[in-house]
């Protein structure tokens, strides 16, 4: 369709100059474009942009607009409305045009729709800088990832900085590959890929972080390991693996690290190995490729994009000087306004999948393919396609993880370091079992291990620690004070490993932080984990922690039935399942307990073992939280939870230099001190 006389003579900037409201108390007025709905109706008929601002979006088909409503656009941006012409100088660019409908000469709103508005990326610079976004382009286009590799190569000294706690140096052209790499023959792009045993072999190699999901992924096993070595023809490696050494290619690598084909799958020596070195080979390789919007491994992740239905126009001055042009695009408003990144990245399959933490916060540069664009992420910088080399800015949890490339900053700090960075430990953990592991009873450990050789790195700056299936020594026993939100089933399924720790829990976890807590008058504190293969971070078989402490049996134990037992795992704290008592039958606690469908927790006799002080939200009542331990077999005890037990008012003299506080301190006064193994 052609374009109505109205729409040819579209301003941003005249737009701009005519939406700064001359009284602030007043809506911004704007630019007239239809003296009437009614007229913009009939244009849209025969004018292609007419029937984008008329558009059909959700949010305005109960809107009652009256055929005399006048139509006018204004600028908006994603910061701050701009004023003036020199408004992107000063770094607010456009993000689109506001399509606003209402009574003539009215401070009143009908309708608001937002379109959005970009310029190609080779457009002149004074168009660039005025406009925000970019158009995103074919979908096996690697163009845009070639210009921000560049641009990091060049740029960003810091993400070519060596990872704490990873053997060897990073130099960009020759990093040590990993034992197993695929040559895919960058020079020859219908080359069929193989197996290459790199035998300390220097090089650049791209490694793909993706789900294996319902879909078969593509596997070297024992019996086809030699045949991988020779060749693996590109017609039966799943979409993903396919789409990954595509992408490869284009960006010049002769290398792909994929997990399920370079380290044998049926080999259980071989994959303990090289699960053990997932910190180097995510940390060395010069990109990681994302299939963020891929929930299977047969499904791809370069898919085809949605079509926007657009219209180009020139980007003239005030003056009617042109020069270059600018699109503006039919979106919905949620689309325009939907976050890209944090939808794709943080939103997508691929956050869901245990082993794919460590793969994003190890990678020093990753690519993630979305659902409609590709994004930038980096030690330095986050970009979007949508946006070019735009700085993206906002602050989520996984901002907060991502810090954890820059761990050479705790090196050398004092206690308040180390405290934070056991928390953001801790945090790591709660993030890490809110996703999905296939194998848990296995894959448990292994999945964080190389965060948990990074972290430990920095740890060693400034106090001696050793890690304890999850947990780490100098944070004994405190750490095992650790809540279990419930398994997503509600039926919890104990996995291998100390009752202490939570990798014995298929659930997410809320762990133990604010290390400046009190521990209660605890004392000979050992340990002693034995491993169940050669990575110090992965699996363990057994593991005991022993401590001096208080311990006292619980007379009485009682569940407390919830209407939705699902609530307690989507709150942002484990709610308490059952309530403990004393022998007046008064409530001295609330319990979570680990598993509450287990019947043994009220046939047994059980046991608290204070741990820490805590200060309640009032900041005076003095509470405690203890471990709630059933007996084991040869002296030994089982943590079946955790129970907060509230005291008294701890400003009291009766009780301000006494271990426990009222009434906590008459149910405590016979407790047993004693040596307490956890197993």
């Amino acid at each position: 369709m052609a374009l109505c006389d109205r729409c040819q003579r579209i301003n941003v900037l005249e737009i701009i100059l005519q939406s700064v409201p001359p009284d602030p108390s007043r809506l911004a007025d704007g630019w007239t474009h239809s003296d009437t709905y009614a007229s913009l109706r009939s244009s849209a008929v025969t004018c292609s942009l007419c029937s984008i601002f008329l558009g059909n979006d959700p949010m305005n088909q109960k809107v009652e607009i009256d055929d005399d409503d006048c139509v006018k656009l204004l600028p908006f941006t994603r910061e701050r409305w701009p004023r003036d012409e020199s408004s992107a100088r000063h770094g607010v660019p456009l993000a689109g045009l506001e399509v606003k409908i209402g009574p003539k000469g009215k401070n009143a709103i009908s309708s608001v729709k937002h379109v959005p508005i970009w310029t190609e990326n080779d457009s002149p610079e004074e168009i660039r800088q005025f406009m925000m976004s970019r158009p995103c382009g074919p979908v096996g286009d690697e163009t845009i990832i070639k210009r921000w590799l560049r641009a990091c190569l060049r740029d960003h000294p810091g993400c070519r900085i060596p990872t704490p706690g990873v053997e060897g140096t990073v130099d960009e052209e020759a990093v040590k590959l990993p034992s197993l790499v695929i040559d895919i023959g960058s020079a020859a792009p219908f080359s069929d890929p193989f197996l290459v045993e790199t035998q300390g072999r220097k090089g650049r190699y791209a490694a793909l972080s993706h789900c294996w999901g319902s879909g078969k992924a593509t596997r070297t096993l024992k019996g086809n390991l030699r045949d991988h070595m020779t060749r693996i023809p590109m017609g039966e490696l799943c979409a993903n693996f396919q789409h990954a050494v595509e992408i490869s290619r284009k960006l010049g690598f002769q290398y792909l690290w994929i997990d399920s084909l370079c380290i044998i799958q049926d080999d259980g020596a071989h994959w303990e190995s090289e699960s053990a070195k997932m910190a180097e080979v995510y940390s060395h390789a010069s990109l990681v490729l994302s299939a963020a919007n891929s929930s299977s491994a047969d499904e791809g992740f370069l898919k085809s994009r949605r079509p926007l239905k657009s219209v180009t126009l020139p980007f003239r001055f005030l003056d009617g000087t042109a020069l270059g042009h600018f699109t503006i695009a039919e979106q919905t408003s949620d689309e325009i306004y939907r976050d890209d990144f944090r939808n794709d990245v943080e939103g997508g399959p691929l956050a869901k999948r245990g082993w794919t933490l460590q793969e994003r916060l190890l990678a020093r540069r990753n690519i993630f393919f979305g659902r409609d664009e590709f994004h930038w992420e980096c030690r330095s910088a986050r970009w979007s396609e949508s946006t070019d080399m735009r700085p993206i800015r906002y602050v989520d949890v996984s901002a907060g993880l991502a810090y954890f490339r820059g761990l050479p900053l705790f090196g050398g700090h004092d206690k308040q370091g180390r405290s934070q960075l056991l928390n953001d430990w801790y945090m790591l953990v709660l993030e890490f079992t809110k996703r999905s592991l296939t194998k848990k009873d296995i894959d448990m450990l292994p999945a964080l291990s190389g965060m948990a050789k990074v972290v430990e790195s920095a740890f060693r700056a400034e106090t001696h620690t050793v890690y304890c299936a999850g947990l780490w020594s100098h944070d004994l026993p405190r750490a095992v004070l650790w809540k279990s939100f419930g398994s997503e089933s509600g039926n919890n399924t104990a996995l291998p490993g100390p009752s202490w720790s939570w990798i014995s829990q298929d659930a997410r976890i809320f762990p133990a932080r604010e290390e400046a807590d009190a521990v209660i008058d605890i004392s000979n504190i050992s340990w002693d984990v034995a491993l169940a293969g050669t990575d110090p971070h992965g699996r363990v078989a057994q593991g005991t922690v022993t401590f001096q402490g208080y311990i006292k049996e619980v007379p009485s134990i009682k569940l407390i039935h919830t209407e939705d037992s699902k609530r307690s795992r989507s709150t942002p704290y484990p709610l308490s399942n059952a309530l403990v008592y004393d022998h007046m039958s008064q409530q001295i606690g609330a319990v979570v307990l680990d598993d509450p469908s287990d019947g043994r927790v009220f046939s047994q006799k059980l046991y608290a073992v204070p741990i820490r002080h805590l200060m309640s939200t009032f900041q005076s009542v003095r509470e405690i939280q203890a471990l709630l331990l059933r007996e084991a077999d040869e002296g030994a005890y089982r943590r079946i939870g955790v129970v907060d037990m509230m005291g008294s008012n701890a400003n009291d003299d009766h009780c301000k230099d006494a271990p426990f506080a009222q009434p906590l301190q008459v149910f405590f006064y016979d407790a047993r001190k004693e040596m307490i193994r956890l197993v």
